[in-house]
């Protein structure tokens, strides 16, 4: 499990510091898939990095914690110290295949070199896993002495996926990893993701600004605007009776099938991190503020079971 207990992170710049994640706290749980959700620039990767323990290009924790704990709790490891145990208990499927794997080497040589971290691995026994996990993801024998420009965007995201995936981690977190394929493929993706996760019991961080991907594999689903956490709970119920404006707005928005209603956007634009409206973040693109909004910047407060939800106004939403 990853814990993030009231987190303030933030970049420093010559114009002070920007707070891309700002009091936020929530878990990842063991043999979860959770997906974070949200408008681009709202700290989705930022936080993505954070529980990876990617403390790198000025990214700062300012304030709160965050720390892996093992399903016993007898053992603990906190974020800075997370990058020693990459390829062991955290990997990380990023954006961008063709720019994540090195175009000079095969692929089999590159998924061997992961995680072995200075030591000797059995490098049999890598082998047959790396086998193992190419058949899971239905990429063919020939596909690990091949390299990166001869396979298409569908099978270096599946290597990339694979390569995450066979050292059997804790914790796989995986950053828009259906971005710029298209929707069979996406689908493709999706099947084998959770076909590994369920195969390894292993726990599951998906970004993705796409709320059906979260509807199809999420358990849970966090929302984020401005860097504060929104909405969190079970997939079906954010996206199905969402507690937040903001989560209804992203909703809304969303085209359906045989629907032939035009869609209404969320008025207005993200707020700017160094000017931050006063009171509630989204009060300004708000169809349900009020003056009270402009009062207090409301932390996530439970609702119907395990939901949380940052609104003042979530009594009246439930009503």
């Amino acid at each position: 499990m990853i814990v993030v207990d009231n987190v303030v992170a933030g970049y420093r710049t010559p114009s002070g510091i920007v707070k891309a994640v700002d009091r936020v706290s929530l878990e990842v749980r063991d043999g979860e898939i959770l997906g974070i959700a949200g408008e681009s620039g709202c700290g989705k990767t930022t936080l993505l990095k954070l529980l990876y323990g990617n403390l790198a290009d000025g990214l700062e924790i300012l304030s709160g914690r965050v720390y892996w704990r093992d399903p016993d709790g007898r053992r603990t490891i906190e974020c800075a110290d997370f990058r020693k145990h990459w390829w062991e208990i955290f990997s990380y499927v990023p954006q961008g295949s063709m720019s994540a794997l090195n175009p000079l080497m095969r692929i089999a040589p590159q998924m061997l070199d992961a995680g072995t971290g200075g030591t000797r691995p059995d490098m049999a026994a890598r082998r047959a896993r790396i086998a193992k996990t190419m058949a899971e993801l239905d990429l063919p024998e020939r596909t690990q002495r091949l390299y990166p420009h001869q396979l298409s965007g569908g099978m270096r995201q599946r290597v990339l996926i694979g390569l995450a995936a066979y050292v059997d981690p804790d914790v796989v977190l995986a950053d828009e990893p259906t971005t710029a394929l298209d929707v069979v493929v996406q689908r493709q993706i999706l099947e084998n993701l959770v076909r590994l996760q369920r195969a390894r019991q292993n726990a599951i961080v998906i970004v993705s600004h796409d709320l059906g991907l979260h509807a199809q594999i999420a358990d849970r689903v966090a929302v984020l605007y401005a860097g504060r956490l929104a909405e969190i709970g079970t997939a079906d119920a954010v996206l199905h009776r969402p507690a937040h404006p903001y989560t209804q707005g992203l909703v809304d928005a969303l085209p359906r099938l045989g629907d032939k209603r035009p869609r209404q956007g969320i008025d207005g634009r993200p707020p700017d991190f160094m000017a931050m409206p006063q009171g509630c973040r989204f009060r300004p693109r708000c169809n349900r503020a009020i003056e009270a909004c402009a009062g207090v910047d409301p932390d996530p407060q439970p609702h119907q079971g395990d939901r949380t939800a940052a609104c003042i106004r979530l009594a009246e939403a439930t009503a």
